[in-house]
Order: structure tokens, then sequence, then C-alpha cells
């Protein structure tokens, strides 16, 4: 069974909430996808898929895996800490989405105690690939081929959209958890 502990505010990892992508009023379709994510890129962003889960930030800290949702609460579903996930350093902590009962990692915001926050999207997306190929666990968030962004609503409802980094902003987080940033933003299908 994998460690766990009970959440206190005290031990919540953030001065804040995670960065929450804006809603667009933009929805995907297969005739205009290629040339918003086109846009998007010579732009500065970096284009993600979105997946259909549960927002879960997961912690490593003396020993333990710890999990929280994005209003800052103990994840209150089963996230597989007893994988791989024990492997992390310590004082390591990923932000990403929980889906059928998996932890999939898109950020990175600690890694062995190195503040990984100040760093660019783009440098953050290159770290956290790297924990999820050392650690033998699939990196869900690398950019979509162009044939699979024109099928768009076929993936629903594992993925809902894009989500749009900008390639050299910060990880940030909210003082609100319904606050937007400014720095992400999420298209759908």
């Amino acid at each position: 069974m994998p460690n766990t502990v009970t959440m206190t505010a005290e031990a919540y990892p953030l001065r804040g909430y995670p960065m929450r992508p804006a809603a667009t009023m933009l929805t995907l379709t297969p005739a205009n996808v290629i040339g918003i994510v086109t846009k998007l890129e010579a732009d500065g962003w970096l284009v993600q898929p979105k997946l259909n889960g549960d927002r879960v930030l997961l912690a490593k800290r003396d020993g333990y895996i710890e999990t929280w949702n994005r209003q800052g609460n103990r994840y209150s579903f089963s996230v597989n800490a007893a994988c791989d996930w024990r492997e992390l350093p310590e004082d390591t902590l990923l932000d990403g989405e929980g889906w059928q009962g998996q932890f999939y990692p898109f950020d990175v915001m600690r890694l062995d105690g190195a503040d990984y926050s100040q760093h660019s999207a783009q440098e953050r997306v290159v770290v956290v690939k790297e924990i999820c190929q050392r650690l033998r666990r699939p990196f869900l968030f690398d950019r979509p081929a162009d044939d699979w962004l024109v099928r768009c609503r076929e993936h629903l409802p594992t993925w809902e959209g894009i989500v749009a980094k900008r390639a050299e902003s910060l990880y940030i987080p909210t003082a609100k958890e319904w606050w937007e940033s400014d720095n992400w933003c999420k298209l759908k299908w």
C-alpha cells in the first residue's frame, strides 16, 4: 500500500492555486484547428492536448506521495501512487491530470528541492518529459500531430481539446482557485 498522509493546510505545497488555463470563445473544428494551432505556435505558444481528467498536484516529501485537487484539498480519488512515483526524488512537485486511476504530469514546479516554477514553460516541459521517461511513465502531452488534431471530436471524451502555454511563461500560482492565467489558454473541440 502506498504511503499517504492526512492533508492539512500547512502541508499544501503551493502559495496559491495551480495555474488555470483561460477559456476561449473559439471552438476547434476540423476546418480551423490547424490554422489556429499554427498561429499559436508562430506567436510563441506551446500546444498540448487537453486530457479530460481531474487536475491533480502530486508531491513527494519525506518519503510520502501526496496528492491535491486544484482547490487545494486532498485529492479524493485514488491515484496509483504505488507505481513509479515513489521513485521521485524528495521535495518534488508535479502538476498534471488524474485519469482512470493514474497520474499523468504535464508540468513540474519542484524537482529534488530545485524550484522550476521560475523556468520557462518550454524548459519545464523538457524536464517533466525526462521525469516520465526515467520513471517509465508515458508522457501524454506532446504536441499532437496535425492528423490527430483534425479528427478533433473523435477524441471525446478522453481528450477535450488543447491547452496552449506561452513558451517563455513562468509557473505562477493564482491567488484564487477560479482565477485564470493569461499565460495558459484552453480551446475545446
